[in-house]
């Protein structure tokens, strides 16, 4: 569900005094949420971030690029992650040729062994001829109490039962 439905899911719920867990992906991590939800998604544990809370050290460059490029833009796993999908260009990109091709981008990935970036996310490593379906099952549990996100374990993924990651 997206960040504007949940809330009212959660106080149609709570109307008729039903008071369900209601978990939430990606989307529920976004700075206007715990506002949009108020009081309906208090201490509401959430499925999880795709990476660290924006306020992790981890993300200081992050928040900056946000203030210099984005002014006013929404802190959120959304755009955490498509600043976090630049890094792992700069990553893969290092060796690219003056006009990189898709051929050049796949090497790259096909390349990566275990790659965090820095800890932004799970380890990355992908397989030539296989899909990525099956290249990262972690998230970053958090719940909202006090209007402020509280990561279950810091900065630490969880990641589901049995996941590892792609090894070459």
């Amino acid at each position: 569900m997206d960040t504007y439905s949940l809330p009212r899911l959660a106080k149609a719920a709570h109307r008729q005094g039903w008071y369900p867990d209601i978990d939430m992906n990606w989307s529920g991590h976004d700075q206007r949420f715990p506002d949009i939800g108020g009081q309906d998604v208090e201490d509401h544990f959430l499925i999880g971030a795709g990476m660290p809370h924006w306020t992790s050290p981890k993300l200081n460059d992050f928040r900056g690029a946000m203030q210099k490029y984005v002014p006013g833009g929404v802190l959120a796993s959304w755009s955490e992650m498509a600043w976090g999908a630049g890094k792992l260009i700069e990553v893969i990109g290092q060796d690219f040729p003056a006009k990189p091709t898709s051929a050049d981008f796949l090497k790259g990935l096909y390349a990566l062994n275990g790659e965090t970036l820095g800890g932004l996310v799970p380890p990355l490593a992908y397989q030539e001829g296989k899909g990525s379906d099956q290249s990262n099952f972690c998230i970053i549990p958090m719940r909202i109490h006090n209007k402020q996100y509280i990561p279950k374990d810091g900065d630490n993924f969880t990641c589901a039962p049995g996941w590892q990651p792609v090894h070459k």
